[in-house]
């Protein structure tokens, strides 16, 4: 009787071992494919901490995906070795009111969206939409902002021309 418990206490350890290689192995799939997703999406994914670190409203970067580096200009490596990218980043004329969205949506946890101009390294300019929102655990106690910039030059440059020639047939 002792023999047949050991038996059966050690089958029934080893099928949850079997069980839980077989979810840790799932795990690892699913989080590849939501990488790979994340990573082949046409915009630069971020998740930003709640650490206030740069004394402007700005946390701590968690995660930035690659994309930073074709919207930006900045590696991914680059990104997190500066000490306020946020900020750094966005064209001077601009900063006020980046600065004041992020001042005004970190307080009460209201979702961040706005469309600024960054600066990249090689001088050029382009236009960016960000929108973020406050994660938050089952609780309601904020854990991190997650967000999402997309390149809009093209269609700000469409909207410089169309209202361009919206001024020129008024004229005519």
């Amino acid at each position: 009787d002792a023999d047949r418990d050991f038996l059966q206490d050690l089958a029934d350890r080893a099928a949850q071992a079997v069980d839980n290689a077989r979810l840790y192995r799932r795990a690892i799939e699913t989080e590849a494919q939501h990488r790979q997703l994340i990573e082949q999406l046409p915009a630069v994914i971020f998740v930003e901490a709640l650490d206030g670190a740069n004394g402007d409203g700005t946390g701590t970067t968690l995660y930035i995906s690659p994309q930073v580096e074709a919207v930006f200009g900045i590696s991914p490596d680059e990104w997190h070795r500066r000490t306020n990218p946020w900020i750094e980043i966005v064209h001077p004329d601009d900063r006020t009111l980046v600065s004041d969205e992020i001042l005004r949506t970190n307080e009460p946890g209201d979702p961040f969206s706005i469309e600024y101009r960054v600066v990249r390294p090689d001088g050029s300019v382009i236009w960016v939409e960000s929108e973020a929102r406050l994660v938050r655990d089952e609780d309601g106690t904020p854990r991190f902002w997650q967000g999402i910039i997309t390149d809009i030059s093209q269609r700000k440059a469409v909207a410089g021309a169309l209202h361009e020639a919206e001024d020129k047939f008024r004229t005519l």
